[in-house]
């Protein structure tokens, strides 16, 4: 039987960060079960660095905070 416990996809910049954009990251979800549900882990790789890569991490920093409650909230 497969073992379907791991997502991963490129990701890029919003567009208010026109800088960086055009550079992509890695975000791998990975999933394991853990009692009667999952347990999920998301990773957001390949970050460069400097004050535009600083303003990137921090907003997605926040954002995937909100999509990951919001997950948790939807399959609840």
């Amino acid at each position: 039987m497969c073992r379907m416990e791991m997502l991963s996809f490129e990701w890029n910049a919003p567009p208010q960060f026109p800088a960086v954009r055009a550079c992509r990251t890695w975000v791998v979800v990975q999933l394991r079960a853990e009692g009667n549900g999952t347990h999920v882990t998301l990773s957001h790789l390949g970050w460069g660095s400097g004050d535009d890569w600083d303003k990137v991490f921090a907003y997605f920093d926040r954002a995937w905070d909100i999509v990951m409650k919001r997950l948790a909230g939807a399959v609840q």
